[in-house]
């Protein structure tokens, strides 16, 4: 194995040094990378493989030399570290990401153009960049104009949502709207039957749908979902334009394990545990050792629920499980012990505000601040043997 890989980069680098014509004139490819691969190993520690392999990985830029000397290539790396602020491993990321920007003779137009028409601030125009170094060798007028342009008009985004989305998802400027964006949006348009105003809050609030393949990703979990809860094409609709992240999520590790065990804990019937996804789709993007078993151990260790009473707790209000524990139930319960009132309306009040809340047990909403900030604990336990112990509570 040893052998055959220092044969392949013997080769590698006998093809580096070996000129080729191009319209009868050699073309450098040695020194074409080589000032990378040498800036990458005296620079930032690489293994000369590492660096050869890395100075094969882009393609030219638009604007490029077609010589660049070590000390040229380890100026322009101090220029574009010191404008976009990079640190030492950012600024690795980018030349061993895309080795050309170091051909590249004037970064400082494009990313003027690119800040100016997105509205960046230099923190975000640092994140795009380390998010997809190629950038740098796309050209502003050609390239990233138009598409941005076409995705803007296609989904009818602000200023502000454009920027946001970018931001997100830096790989969009690499992306080609004709010939992946444009048919994997109408794809899932048709599938969900969205409106435009659907379909674009999809997309902002999940960028990164618009990086998955409709046929290979969307397609399939879409279709292992609607078949696991049994849902109609409005409810399936209902549940991604609630929730778009679970277009993210993946059926086989994510959610079908989160719903398997969510309904066995509570003996949940089939419509049942369909009923609680349509009440609240956001339990699918829960995790259910995380976040649902601690807060259903809760309900039942803390607030006194049998399993019967808790499963019937759940499904006549599922949004129940969607409240935050550590923000809600757990200072509600100590309010509600340190007022002496009943605790069941920890849950039976759980969508009330605080102030609400607090004015129906008596307690002045200065004195649940410390509730909130656990002040309140040792008191508590003192008074009622109440055991706080978050982590042994649950294994």
């Amino acid at each position: 194995m040893l052998l055959l890989a220092a044969t392949a980069l013997g080769f590698v680098v006998h093809e580096q040094l070996r000129p080729r014509a191009s319209h009868g004139r050699p073309r450098l490819r040695s020194v074409r990378c080589g000032a990378a691969a040498e800036l990458c190993e005296l620079r930032f520690g690489c293994t000369r493989a590492e660096a050869l392999l890395g100075g094969q990985k882009a393609g030219a830029p638009a604007e490029e030399e077609a010589v660049v000397t070590l000390a040229v290539a380890q100026q322009r790396a101090d220029t574009l570290q010191e404008r976009l602020g990079l640190s030492e491993a950012q600024l690795k990321k980018v030349v061993t990401t895309f080795p050309s920007v170091l051909r590249v003779r004037e970064t400082e137009p494009l990313l003027s153009k690119l800040q100016a028409r997105l509205g960046l601030s230099e923190a975000e125009l640092q994140k795009v960049v380390v998010g997809r170094p190629p950038v740098l060798g796309l050209s502003y007028e050609d390239s990233l104009e138009p598409s941005l342009a076409k995705l803007q008009g296609r989904l009818g985004l602000s200023e502000a949502q454009l920027q946001r989305l970018v931001v997100a998802l830096p790989q969009v400027l690499g992306y080609s709207f004709e010939a992946n964006v444009a048919p994997s949006l109408a794809k899932l348009q048709a599938r969900l039957q969205l409106s435009e105003q659907q379909l674009q809050r999809i997309v902002v609030k999940r960028p990164a749908v618009l990086g998955l393949s409709y046929e290979a990703n969307l397609a399939p979990s879409l279709a292992k979902l609607q078949a696991r809860l049994a849902l109609s094409d409005l409810q399936l609709q209902k549940v991604v334009v609630t929730l778009p992240q679970v277009l993210g999520l993946s059926y086989e590790a994510n959610l079908a394990p989160s719903l398997a065990k969510l309904q066995a804990r509570l003996t949940l019937s089939e419509a049942e545990l369909q009923r609680v996804v349509l009440a609240l789709p956001t339990v699918l993007g829960l995790s259910y050792e995380a976040n649902l078993r601690p807060k259903l151990y809760f309900m039942e260790a803390e607030l006194g629920l049998s399993p019967q009473s808790l499963r019937e707790s759940i499904v006549s209000r599922p949004a129940r499980l969607g409240y935050s524990l550590e923000r809600r139930y757990r200072p509600r319960l100590r309010a509600c012990r340190q007022a002496g009132a009943d605790v069941e309306v920890v849950l039976r009040l759980a969508a009330r505000t605080d102030a609400s809340f607090c004015q129906t047990i008596g307690l002045p909403l200065e004195e649940y601040a410390a509730c909130r900030s656990g002040l309140v604990e040792h008191e508590t336990e003192a008074r009622y043997g109440y055991a706080y112990d978050r982590h042994a509570r649950y294994t």
